[in-house]
């Protein structure tokens, strides 16, 4: 089985600092849509969505594909 990441020796792998960007990104992502105004907020399971979205991206990136099928079954699009 091939590496996601790829298999040549003369590119520098770092897969920590593939999982920090995506997260810096989706942080930010998130963050934008998640108001409050009062006590009321809005956005909050729009925001945890695309966390989702975000861990299962990287697990199948890094290889770990049996990790989609628990991030689909959490989302509510099981199988």
């Amino acid at each position: 089985m091939l590496s996601p990441i790829g298999d040549d020796d003369s590119i520098r792998k770092d897969p920590i600092r593939l999982i920090e960007a995506v997260t810096a990104g989706v942080a930010f992502l998130a963050a934008g849509t998640i108001f409050t105004r009062g006590g009321d907020v809005k956005g909050l399971t729009t925001g945890a969505g695309m966390w989702l979205a975000g861990a299962v991206g990287v697990a199948c990136g890094l290889g770990h594909l049996g990790l989609r099928r628990s991030g689909r079954a959490r989302a509510g699009r099981g199988r």
